[in-house]
C-alpha cells in the first residue's frame, strides 16, 4: 500500500465577496442579519460569526442566493460588535469579514441578584428589559447542567425566578423565552469551564465540515472529536468522494493522489481504509469503536453514483456477487491486518437502508402519492428491500471470510463486525399505504441476515417521544428475531441544537435516553455543520475549528452525572410511558401518562422539565409497578418533557423521557 500521507489539496472554486450587511430582528432564540455580496458556488458555505470575540453559532435561514444570504445567530447581547464572513467548506474559500454594531432586542437581561435559598429553593432576580413579560418562562443551566427555573414574578424591569437550590446563582446561565413564538433573551451568565469527561459509547457523526488544512480535514475533524472526549467515531468511506461534486469530497481529499493510490479500476474499499489519512484517525488509543459507513465500488460504482444494491437484476449475476464479497472480505482483512491487537471494535455498515429502498425517503413515500409516482409501486419496493437483503447477506459473508483470513494468517485482538441501518421503526408503529403494509429493514431484512449490529437511525422514535422505551422494545425483539445482533443508535440528534436552545435541551435529554438503556454506540448527528439538500445546516456539536459548543458542554456534564448516578442502582426506575391524553379538571388542562416499572418504597411525588423548564406536575395513582401522573398541559407549543419520581427521604428515580406534550 501506498505510505505517502495524503494531505488536504483541492481545486479553489470561484471567490467569495461580503460587500454589507443588514441587520434584521430577533428571531426566536436567534438574530437575523442579510448579507449581501457575490457567493457562487454557495451550496457548501458556511457563515462564521464572531460577536464581542466569542464565536456563535450560525445557520443559513434559507438556500442562498448568489447575491443574498440571510443568517441567523445565536442571540447576542445589543451593542454587541459582531464580524462576519464566510467560507467554502470545499476548499477554505474566504469572503472577507465585516462588523456589525448590533441594535436593541426585545427581551435582554442585564443584571441579577441572588437572593439566597428559601425551602430548598434559590431565588434569583433578574434585571434587564422584558416584552412580553407576563408569558415568559425560565430556562436555568447550573454548573452546566438543567436546573429548571420557574418565574415568580414578572414585570418589563424585573423578573423573578426560582429554581432548586443548586449552590450560588453565579455557577448559573439564564434565558427567558416566550412560548409559541420562542423569542428568547440572550444567554445570561457564566458557563462553567468544560470538562473534558470521556464519553464511553457515545461519538459523532463526521460527515465533513471540517475545511481544508494542511493535516488534511479528516485528521483535523476526528482529533477534535477525540479530544471531545468521545470514545467512539462514524467515518464515511465511499467511492462518491470522486464524483466530481465538491460536496462528496467529505474530507476534501487530495483526489489526484486517492485516485493514483486507488483507481478506479480497483475495489475502493480495501485500498482506501488503508490509505494514512483513515489510519491515522482509526489509531489513537482511546477511539475504541468505530462504524463505517461503507458502500463498495462493486454495486455503486467506482465514483459511488450507481445504486445497483438495491436493483434484483444486479443479484441474479454471480460476477456481482463475487465482486461485492471480495470487496468486503478485503476491507475486513485490511482492518485486522492494520489494527492487529488494538482490542478495538470496527462495524462495517451503510446509510439508513429503509430510505435506501425507498428512493431516498421511506417517510415520503408512505405520505407523498406523487412521491409514490415518481419512485414506484409497492411490488417494485418489495423487490428493493429483496435486493438490499442480499447486499447485506454478501457483505455480512464477505466480512465472515476476511475475519477467516486474518485469524489464519495470525491477525487477531481486534473485531471487525456487519451491520445493518435501519431507520424506520416498523416494530412499534404500521405504515401502510392503502392497506398494504409496507415492508421493512428492521422486519424482514435484519431475521433474515442476522448481522453482528443492527443500527437504529432513531429519528423516528426521537420525534415520536419514545427514545427510551422503543430502544428496549427493539432490543428484546432482536434477542429472539436475530439472536446475538447487539442493538446501537447510529444516528440521534434535533436538528438545531447548536443555535435554539429548545432542540439542545431536546438532544441532550434524548441522549441521555440513550445511555440508561445501555447500548453498546450511539452517534450523534453531527459533529460538524454539513451541506444538507439545499444549505450547510447547523447541526454540528462542535465547531468547525474544533471548540465546543453550549449544547456539547452540557452534554458532557449531563451524561457524566447521569452515569454516577445509574452506578447508585436507584431501586424506583420509570422503564416506559403510556400518553393518556389532555383532560381539563377545574378549567386547568392536564396530560395525562401511566408510568410502568418499579417503584418500591414510595409513596412518590413527581418533577418534570419540559423543554428545560420546570413545569407542574402530580401523582394520581401509584403502586408498586405503575405510577400515573398528570402535566400540566399549556397548549401553546409542543414540548418534550422529562419525569423523575422523589420519595420523602430525598431519593429519587433515574429521569425518564423526553415524552411529548
Amino acid at each position: 500500500m501506498v505510505n505517502t500521507f495524503c494531505v488536504t489539496a483541492t481545486t479553489a472554486g470561484p471567490d467569495l465577496v461580503l460587500s454589507g450587511i443588514n441587520e434584521r430582528e430577533a428571531n426566536g432564540g436567534a438574530h437575523a442579519f442579510e448579507l449581501y455580496g457575490d457567493f457562487p458556488a454557495n451550496a457548501n458555505v458556511r457563515p462564521v460569526v464572531t460577536c464581542n470575540g466569542k464565536v456563535m453559532p450560525a445557520e443559513m435561514m434559507a438556500p442562498p442566493l448568489r447575491t443574498q444570504i440571510n443568517v441567523n445567530v445565536e442571540a447576542m447581547p445589543a451593542g454587541s460588535t459582531c464580524t462576519f464572513f464566510l467560507e467554502r467548506l470545499s476548499d477554505g474559500s474566504n469572503s472577507g469579514a465585516r462588523s456589525v454594531v448590533t441594535g436593541p432586542i426585545p427581551i435582554q437581561i442585564n443584571g441579577m441578584a441572588d437572593r439566597g435559598v428559601t425551602g430548598g429553593r434559590r431565588f434569583v432576580e433578574l434585571y434587564g428589559s422584558f416584552a412580553h413579560a407576563p408569558s415568559l418562562q425560565a430556562r436555568v443551566v447550573c454548573g452546566g447542567r438543567y436546573a429548571g427555573g420557574r418565574v415568580e414574578f414578572a414585570s418589563f424591569g424585573q423578573i423573578n425566578v426560582s429554581l432548586p437550590d443548586a449552590g450560588p446563582a453565579g455557577a448559573c446561565t439564564f434565558v427567558l423565552r416566550q412560548p409559541g413564538t420562542g423569542l428568547a433573551s440572550p444567554v445570561f451568565g457564566s458557563a462553567p469551564a468544560a470538562t473534558d469527561a470521556a464519553l464511553p459509547g457515545f461519538g459523532g457523526y463526521f460527515y465533513g465540515g471540517v475545511p481544508p488544512h494542511p493535516a488534511g480535514s479528516l485528521v483535523r475533524g476526528q482529533a477534535f472529536l477525540d479530544s471531545a472526549g468521545f470514545d467512539t467515531a462514524r467515518l464515511v468511506i465511499t467511492p462518491r468522494v470522486r464524483s466530481g461534486d465538491p460536496i462528496d469530497n467529505y474530507y476534501n481529499f487530495d483526489l489526484d493522489s486517492l485516485n493514483a493510490a486507488c483507481p478506479p479500476t480497483t475495489a475502493f474499499l480495501p485500498c482506501a481504509i488503508s490509505r494514512p489519512e483513515y489510519q491515522t484517525v482509526m489509531s489513537p488509543a482511546s477511539v475504541r469503536k468505530i462504524v463505517l459507513t461503507a458502500y463498495d465500488s462493486a454495486s455503486s460504482g467506482s465514483s459511488g453514483q450507481s445504486a445497483d444494491y438495491v436493483d434484483p437484476v444486479f443479484w441474479q449475476n454471480p460476477s456481482n456477487r463475487d465482486a461485492v464479497f471480495r470487496e468486503y472480505r478485503d476491507l475486513a482483512y485490511a482492518l485486522y491486518e492494520t489494527q492487529n491487537d488494538t482490542g478495538k471494535t470496527f462495524v462495517i455498515a451503510s446509510w439508513e437502508a429503509d430510505n435506501q429502498a425507498y428512493c431516498g425517503s421511506f417517510y415520503d413515500y408512505w405520505t407523498k402519492p406523487g412521491f409514490r409516482t415518481s419512485c414506484g409501486d409497492i411490488p417494485s419496493r418489495d423487490r428493493a428491500i429483496a435486493a438490499i437483503t442480499e447486499w447485506f447477506k454478501v457483505r455480512r459473508d464477505g466480512i465472515s471470510a476476511g475475519q477467516r483470513l486474518a485469524r489464519d494468517a495470525g491477525y487477531g485482538g481486534v473485531t471487525v463486525s456487519d451491520g445493518v441501518e435501519f431507520n424506520m421503526n416498523t416494530l412499534t408503529n404500521i405504515y401502510d399505504v392503502g392497506g398494504t403494509v409496507l415492508r421493512s429493514v428492521l422486519k424482514d431484512v435484519v431475521p433474515s441476515v442476522r448481522p453482528g449490529y443492527v443500527l437504529y437511525s432513531a429519528y423516528d422514535s426521537q420525534n415520536r417521544g419514545r427514545m427510551e422505551q422503543d430502544l428496549r422494545e427493539i432490543r428484546d425483539w432482536l434477542g429472539t428475531s436475530s439472536p446475538g445482533a447487539q442493538l446501537a443508535v447510529g444516528e440521534v440528534g434535533f436538528p438545531r441544537h447548536a443555535i435554539d436552545g429548545v432542540d439542545g435541551f431536546r438532544t441532550v435529554e434524548t441522549a441521555k435516553a440513550v445511555q440508561r438503556v445501555g447500548l453498546p454506540i450511539a452517534i450523534l448527528w453531527e459533529a460538524f455543520d454539513t451541506n444538507s439538500g439545499d444549505r450547510v445546516r447547523p447541526y454540528g456539536l462542535l465547531h468547525a475549528t474544533g471548540g465546543a459548543r453550549a449544547v456539547m458542554d452540557i452534554l458532557r456534564r449531563e451524561l457524566q452525572a447521569q452515569a454516577t448516578e445509574m452506578a447508585t442502582n436507584p431501586s424506583a426506575r420509570i422503564l416506559a410511558a403510556a400518553d393518556r391524553g389532555v383532560t381539563p379538571i377545574g378549567g386547568i388542562d392536564y396530560r395525562f401518562f401511566e408510568l410502568y416499572g418499579s417503584f418500591p418504597s414510595g409513596p412518590f411525588t413527581a418533577t418534570a422539565l419540559c423543554d428545560g423548564t420546570e413545569t407542574p406536575i402530580d401523582v394520581v395513582h401509584q403502586s408498586a409497578g405503575q405510577v400515573n401522573v398528570r402535566l400540566r398541559h399549556a397548549g401553546v407549543e409542543q414540548r418534550y418533557c422529562t419525569m423523575r419520581l422523589v420519595r420523602g427521604d430525598g431519593t429519587r428515580s433515574l429521569a425518564f423521557g423526553p415524552v411529548i406534550d
